[in-house]
């Protein structure tokens, strides 16, 4: 078993409400668990924002740690590392939903792009947030 511990600001990746500080023991072997050391004590999501619009899904932020990015439409959403996504002009699509805000739209999530992320679709509809 490999031990962990000391005063850290850890966060198991995926779930941004933990507490800020713990002493962690994390064994591998039995868990499965992974665990991020972070430099950051944000404890909940910013510049959180369901869109029905093309646009800026976030502006860029070098203070960010990870962002998110959900398709709730039942169409694809183009979406692109800087501003201007279109259908012509897109770095990933992200797939539809079966229906409408079901929670089976594609997603994406980065933890090292700094700049402005944008969308677009027919009838888009997306949730995107950033952790600083």
């Amino acid at each position: 078993m490999a031990s962990i511990s000391g005063d850290f600001i850890w966060e198991v990746v995926g779930q941004p409400n933990l507490s800020p500080s713990a002493n962690v023991l994390y064994d591998q072997s039995t868990t499965g668990f992974i665990f991020q050391k972070t430099d950051y004590s944000s404890t909940a999501p910013n510049n959180s924002t369901i869109s029905g619009g093309n646009g800026t899904v976030l502006y860029a932020n070098t203070n960010r740690i990870l962002f998110f990015v959900q398709n709730l439409a039942t169409t694809p959403l183009f979406v692109k590392y800087g501003t201007g996504a279109s259908n012509t002009s897109f770095n990933l699509i992200l797939k539809s939903g079966n229906g409408t805000d079901d929670g089976a739209g594609g997603s994406i999530n980065d933890t090292s792009w700094k700049g402005a992320i944008s969308a677009s679709g027919n009838s888009p509809r997306y949730i995107g947030w950033e952790l600083t």
